[in-house]
C-alpha cells in the first residue's frame, strides 16, 4: 500500500469515500442539529478505505468531507438546489445524494463538527 498520507486525494479515492458514506447512510446523521461527533462515521470510512488500499485518517476523512460540503453550500446558497453545470463541483451527484438522504438541510447549515 502506497503511503497516502498528506498526499492529494484522487478522484478514484474521493468517489470510493463518497460512495463508503452514501453506502452506510451516513447521510440520516451527517447534518442532524446537535450531532457533536461524526468520528465514528470517519472512522469507518478511513477503514473501508484501507480495505480500497488507500491510506487515510478519520479527520483526513473528515477534512475532506468539511471541505466537500462547503463547496456544494456555497453552490447552493448561490444558485439553488441545482446550479448551472460549470458551477457543480466534480462531485456533485455524490454529496447531493448524501443531502437528499439527511432530508435537505438548509443551505447555509455548517457541517456539525
Amino acid at each position: 500500500m502506497a503511503d497516502q498520507m498528506g498526499r492529494f486525494w484522487t478522484t478514484h479515492e474521493i468517489r470510493s469515500f463518497l460512495q463508503i458514506l452514501i453506502d452506510h447512510n451516513f447521510g440520516l446523521v451527517l447534518f442532524v442539529d446537535g450531532a457533536r461527533c461524526n468520528k465514528h462515521m470517519f472512522v469507518h470510512a478511513a477503514e473501508e478505505l484501507a480495505l480500497l488500499g488507500y491510506r487515510r485518517n478519520s479527520c483526513q476523512c473528515r477534512s475532506k468531507f468539511k471541505n466537500l460540503w462547503q463547496r456544494f453550500n456555497l453552490a447552493m446558497l448561490n444558485f439553488g438546489p441545482n446550479p448551472p453545470a460549470q458551477h457543480q463541483l466534480p462531485y456533485w451527484a455524490e454529496i447531493r445524494c448524501l443531502w437528499l438522504q439527511s432530508n435537505q438541510p438548509h443551505p447555509g447549515m455548517h457541517f456539525q463538527q
